[in-house]
């Protein structure tokens, strides 16, 4: 496969973890991302993958993250500018996360994890343990650091590669369609997006339920739902009296 560079890494790249997903990825990483592999270091907790980073030449450090150690093991290793890719388990990515808005450094991740014992943890609600409310922690790190960098949080299979296959797909049921001629610039303008599509099925087929665009609960297909006003977003199609529909398939008999 040619190695097409699509972005480039001016600063330090550090990967938290080397499983099976980190040692996947670094040969990716290296083909398509301008980066000196000397500007790359691997921490993990277990020796498996040190053969891989020797043979791509990349400094592999085996030191378990921990709720006391992480910050003394980490400052030395990133700061402004520079890149933290977080595939690990057992290693809290809320902590992770706070750690690079105060350096000033991007975050990736692939899930968003607790440290050892928090899915399990009785002090805890099920609520706090669930994956709604681990989402919810890291989110509220937006109000602490509004103009912090970018921290792009569970970003692997799906969500992740799946979520730029629908954003496409989208794209270009609109073009098809006739309900935008380019693509969406704002979190508004992709909401009407999906508004803007046709979901209706014959009959028979899987039913779509419909939501108010500000409430997160399901409600019935009969129930009246948000309209959006045509003029507010011009440039996506006469959106004035459609209803939000979700594509959540629904299998209900009719």
């Amino acid at each position: 496969m040619p190695e097409q560079k699509y972005v480039a890494i001016p600063g330090r790249l550090v990967i938290v973890g080397f499983g099976s997903i980190g040692q996947g990825v670094l040969p990716l990483i290296l083909r398509h991302i301008e980066i000196d592999p000397a500007r790359i270091t691997i921490i993990t907790a277990e020796p498996r993958g040190r053969d891989v980073a020797a043979e791509y030449g990349i400094r592999f450090i085996q030191n378990a993250l921990t709720d006391s150690n992480y910050q003394a093991v980490l400052t030395p290793e990133l700061g402004k500018s520079d890149f933290l890719l977080n595939v690990s388990v057992d290693v809290s990515s809320v902590a992770l996360i706070e750690f690079c808005q105060e350096k000033g450094a991007l975050y990736l991740d692939t899930c968003i994890e607790p440290w050892p014992g928090g899915y399990t943890d009785p002090s805890l609600p099920p609520s706090a343990r669930s994956n709604y409310g681990l989402r919810e922690s890291p989110l509220a790190l937006r109000v602490r650091y509004p103009q912090g960098p970018t921290a792009v949080l569970t970003h692997g299979a799906n969500p992740g590669l799946v979520s730029h296959f629908v954003k496409q797909a989208l794209i270009d049921l609109a073009k098809g369609s006739g309900v935008a001629s380019g693509k969406p610039r704002s979190r508004a303008a992709r909401n009407c997006l999906v508004i803007g599509q046709d979901l209706t099925l014959p009959r028979g087929q899987p039913r779509f339920l419909r939501t108010k665009v500000s409430d997160k609960r399901f409600s019935r297909p009969n129930r009246a739902a948000a309209t959006v006003p045509a003029q507010k977003y011009p440039r996506y199609g006469p959106l004035s009296q459609q209803t939000a529909d979700l594509a959540v398939q629904d299998r209900l008999p009719r």
